[in-house]
């Protein structure tokens, strides 16, 4: 059981908003592991990473990975970004 491709399109939409350099990128999507889910019938969450390049004012580019947690119905919950 994972997460709903409706659900990744719709995250994905956002993040493209607020990255548009991480347009055209699939996201990895793995279920969040957790010390405290001991049971199957906890809520589940899951990390969706993209993996990117950001162009720089002069030119140039760097990798940019933008990691994503998310709830079973597509809400995110926190998102952090490397530059």
């Amino acid at each position: 059981m994972g997460m709903d491709k409706k659900d990744i399109q719709k995250i994905t939409a956002q993040i493209i908003k607020r990255f548009p350099e991480m347009a055209g990128c699939t996201p990895l999507v793995q279920p969040q592991k957790s010390a405290q889910a001991k049971s199957l019938t906890a809520e589940s969450t899951y990390v969706l990473t993209y993996q990117g390049a950001a162009r720089l004012a002069e030119g140039k580019t760097i990798p940019r990975h933008v990691r994503v947690i998310a709830d079973g119905q597509g809400n995110i919950i926190r998102i952090s970004t490397s530059r």
